[in-house]
């Protein structure tokens, strides 16, 4: 979109068909994807996908859910807590959020995530080729 090149991913139970540290951006809009179900599974993907410095972009739901709970008829528990879980699993991977306002957040992904102390605590992904992605089951790891 305007001189951007982009390319289009699904999450399901395999990886993106995309190397570790492809793109400098990966950006959600509307897709009510359940960021953080499955421990967390498709966010550690977009992690692995992402190189060192590149940026995340959330837009829509569970985002500004103080305007739009009534209108996705869910409660304002349950969106709060989705939003907090999604926090929680940014702050595992070592993200840092940049921006919110409305109905967009941005994260950046560290550039040196061997600094980060809460990454440690995770569980890091053992295979030793990380680009051998294709027709491969994810799994709820941290790409080293």
């Amino acid at each position: 979109e305007r001189g951007v090149p982009a390319v289009i991913g699904v999450f399901g139970s395999i990886h993106l068909p995309y190397p570790s540290r492809a793109f400098d951006m990966s950006h959600c809009s509307r897709c009510l994807i359940p960021w953080a179900s499955n421990e967390g599974m498709y966010m550690m993907e977009v992690d692995r996908v992402l190189r060192p410095g590149g940026y995340w972009i959330l837009s829509g739901p569970p985002l500004n859910w103080k305007t739009y709970h009534r209108v996705w008829n869910r409660t304002i528990a349950d969106v709060k807590a989705e939003q907090k879980r999604i926090e929680d699993f940014a702050e595992l991977l070592c993200w840092e959020k940049k921006y919110e306002k409305g109905d967009v957040a941005i994260w950046r992904k560290k550039i040196n995530g061997k600094s980060c102390s809460r990454r440690k605590s995770a569980n890091v992904c053992q295979t030793k080729d990380t680009d051998n992605v294709w027709y491969k089951k994810m799994d709820t790891c941290i790409t080293p």
